[in-house]
């Protein structure tokens, strides 16, 4: 017998919750998708990593895009480079906003 030992009833799913990208001068991008497992049980949370995937840059691969909300495939396509382009432009306007320029 386990102490205080409970029955639950809940839901769990797996999830990206921080997505890493090393960008080294000289060097090519990688990109970290680190992952963890949400279990929600009598209404309670909890959270526990579950690894990483590691991604080498490839500025021609196409990735399918999904809903968000429903997972549902878009019928879009977007490439890491424009991935690559947006975050890169996104870098240069908040450090233009910082800097006063």
């Amino acid at each position: 017998m386990d102490y205080k030992e409970t029955q639950l009833s809940g839901t769990q799913w797996q999830r990206c919750y921080n997505i890493d990208i090393q960008n080294q001068y000289g060097q090519q991008p990688r990109i970290t998708l680190n992952e963890e497992v949400i279990t929600v049980a009598n209404g309670e949370v909890f959270q526990r990593c579950a690894g990483s995937l590691q991604v080498a840059f490839d500025p021609a691969q196409e990735i399918a895009l999904l809903d968000p909300q429903s997972g549902a495939p878009t019928g879009e396509v977007i490439t890491q480079g424009q991935i690559h382009a947006a975050l890169w432009s996104l870098y240069m306007a908040k450090a233009l906003e910082r800097d006063g320029a």
